[in-house]
């Protein structure tokens, strides 16, 4: 396989060399340029750590919000658990208060019913028997003690109705303060609720970002690598250009001195040195006539297809004498 050029062909093994002298010179500079490129790779990723540590304070933020949010909750069910169980111990404690009393009025009751039986039989018992001031005694116990039992019921009828009050007093309260309590659970449920919902929301989207910048990085750092090892191989084919063109360059001058030397000893013989005036002279006119059409467009393109006409005839001219002088100096010699 060969691949044209301005000079002639290059063929696959040339191109092999070429890239194998660019590789080369790719990893020497990749050596080279390594710290710097080590460097800006910190860089970026340094900017990632930041703006990913800028994300972590938010999240962080939210969490703690969320945090006082669920302790405050909890806080207010603890709150309305403890009121509960004091109620509830209140209610037991009042409860054996009122079972007590009843258990005590009904104690008086019974007491004050016996004392007033026996008042009445000692009453029925000694009426025709007992005197008149005995009776009368009797009569002022019989309501004294009439007396006493209307006196202790009227006491009982207002401490229960003095009970029933705060009753209804402490149920009134207990129903306010459960309905604040309530309230504000709920309020505070319903508000967590929705920064719950709000926060899902603002995770997806955080989430999103950080995918994004993650995948921005990576491609940052992709097109980073690719334009760094880029900018290395166009400086590497620039030094291995320059080395082939030096190196044409110098062949040409090599070709071209060996020309010269070659036609310095052909031209020593004077036939010779005749014959390669008469093809000078024979090119320079040839030249002249090309050149008075100054008019003609493609007289520039045709006097340089002239001119390497006329190099190339020179060099075969040259190599056609170039072994017999050659070996006649040989002779010569020997």
């Amino acid at each position: 396989m060969v691949s044209k050029n301005k000079e002639g062909y290059y063929t696959s093994e040339m191109f092999k060399e070429a890239e194998y002298a660019i590789k080369k010179e790719m990893d020497k500079m990749l050596e080279e340029k390594k710290p710097e490129m080590e460097k800006l790779q910190n860089e970026l990723q340094r900017k990632l750590n930041d703006d990913l540590e800028v994300f972590e304070m938010q999240n962080s933020i939210t969490q703690i919000e969320i945090q006082n949010m669920s302790e405050s909750l909890a806080e207010l069910e603890d709150s309305y658990e403890e009121n509960e169980h004091r109620r509830i111990a209140e209610k037991e404690k009042r409860k054996q208060e009122e079972l007590r009393r009843n258990q005590e009025d009904d104690a008086k009751k019974q007491e004050f019913n016996k004392r007033r039986l026996n008042l009445l039989k000692k009453i029925e018992s000694g009426q025709k028997n007992t005197s008149l001031p005995e009776m009368m005694v009797m009569s002022a116990a019989l309501e004294d003690l009439r007396r006493e039992m209307e006196r202790l019921e009227k006491e009982r009828r207002e401490w229960w109705e003095k009970r029933y009050k705060e009753d209804q007093q402490r149920r009134l309260k207990e129903q306010e303060r459960f309905n604040k309590v309530q309230k504000e659970y709920e309020e505070k449920r319903e508000k967590y609720a929705q920064y719950e919902i709000k926060r899902q929301d603002q995770e997806r989207e955080r989430s999103k970002q950080e995918e994004h910048l993650l995948e921005k990085y990576h491609q940052e750092l992709k097109r980073m690598q690719q334009d760094h090892k880029a900018e290395v191989r166009r400086q590497a084919e620039k030094v291995n250009e320059f080395q082939k063109k030096y190196d044409y360059v110098k062949a040409k001058d090599n070709e071209r001195m060996s020309k010269e030397f070659m036609l310095l000893r052909i031209t020593q013989d004077k036939k010779q040195r005749e014959n390669f005036y008469l093809l000078k002279e024979r090119q320079k006119q040839e030249m002249k006539r090309l050149q008075k059409r100054k008019t003609d467009p493609e007289l520039q393109r045709e006097v340089i297809m002239l001119h390497q006409q006329h190099e190339k005839e020179i060099g075969i001219w040259i190599r056609d004498r170039a072994d017999t002088t050659m070996d006649n100096k040989a002779c010569t010699i020997l």
